[in-house]
């Protein structure tokens, strides 16, 4: 069998890439643009589950507070470990009387000093890059599993993940599935910001079939033509679900990409050879994985866009030691589509 070829003397992938990232519990969701205005940039979102996390107050001192925290994996042994956590606490403060799920320390006039839900607190406990500080648990405890990917944009507005999310029938569903089917664990949401491109393009000792005039031409279409939020956006969603296959969506587990999809059909005009994301959850101090991959920090989901049978893979460089490669990165910004309206809401 002949081996299939590259199209172009310089073959290049579109890859999305996340610039703001949010990890957020769903009771936050109601006003969260009127304390966080900078999360309205995020267009995709994640739902996602992992063990309930509880916290039990244990001493409270002029320089720090002592808690317990618990996690509940729903199999009758809750995992127990206790944290110092440094920090100043005015005289007369004392810990609020609050469900386990929630950390609030009270003035001595009775004002809220401080509050934190339990997991968001361990979250930020195990991040800590100081050791008398963090826990030795292992990061499995905090680990999101994805069950869901969306996006926000409508047919002709734009609107934010957290306003979509607000009255979003998927996450109710899931909340509802979880509370009656698996009550040791919690829901939280990761909003995401994919609003910058970068166009990988490799050089390499192949000869496309087209020749090297038709190659001068896609290479400077590659690197001058934009790919506008919208497109993005819905390649970007489409990538992740098929990236992490979550249990709650239908759409593009198994039919993505496909080029009679108008909504990212830009990638195709263009005739690039894969697309996908990359994005890392450093940011969040949280591993994210699914059903169909294993927690990671660092994810990256790169598609073929065409049969592999005929035109071959953009990664087949650098799999193939008898293509002496160099590869030129391009990263910009993706412009917003002139014709849509911003939007406060669903």
């Amino acid at each position: 069998m002949n081996q299939p070829k590259y199209r172009y003397d310089v073959e290049s992938a579109a890859i999305g890439n996340c610039s703001l990232m949010a990890l957020i519990p769903v009771d936050h969701l109601p006003g969260l643009l009127n304390r966080h205005p900078e999360l309205a940039a995020c267009h995709h979102y994640a739902i996602c589950r992992r063990p309930r996390i509880s916290v039990l107050p244990i001493n409270l001192k002029d320089d720090g507070l002592t808690i317990q925290f618990s996690a509940d994996h729903g199999d009758g042994d809750p995992a127990v470990s206790e944290a110092e956590i440094p920090m100043m606490i005015p005289k007369g403060a004392k810990f609020d009387s609050t469900p386990s799920s929630l950390l609030r320390i009270l003035g001595g006039d009775g004002k809220i000093l401080f509050e934190e839900p339990a997991g968001g607190l361990l979250t930020a406990i195990m991040s800590n890059a100081d050791r008398d500080t963090r826990l030795s648990w292992d990061l499995d405890y905090l680990d999101l599993k994805v069950v869901y990917v969306g996006q926000s944009l409508g047919p002709d507005e734009d609107r934010s993940a957290a306003d979509r999310l607000i009255s979003h029938s998927t996450l109710q569903k899931i909340l509802a599935d979880t509370l009656t089917h698996a009550p040791h664990l919690d829901v939280w949401i990761v909003l995401m910001a994919f609003d910058a491109l970068t166009t990988l393009s490799a050089f390499g000792l192949w000869q496309g079939t087209l020749g090297p005039t038709c190659s001068e031409q896609h290479l400077e279409e590659v690197l001058t033509s934009p790919l506008r939020g919208a497109q993005l956006t819905n390649l970007v969603e489409g990538a992740l679900i098929a990236y992490f296959q979550p249990s709650y969506n239908r759409t593009f587990k198994h039919s993505f990409p496909v080029p009679t999809h108008t909504s990212y059909g830009r990638v195709y005009a263009i005739d690039y050879n894969a697309a996908g994301f990359e994005f890392t959850t450093h940011s969040i101090s949280t591993r994210l994985g699914s059903e169909a991959v294993e927690p990671s920090f660092i994810h990256t989901g790169v598609f073929p866009l065409h049969d592999e049978a005929t035109r071959r893979a953009f990664f087949d460089w650098y799999d193939n030691p008898e293509f002496a490669s160099a590869l030129l990165t391009r990263k910009r910004d993706c412009p917003p589509d002139a014709d849509r309206t911003p939007g406060a809401g669903p």
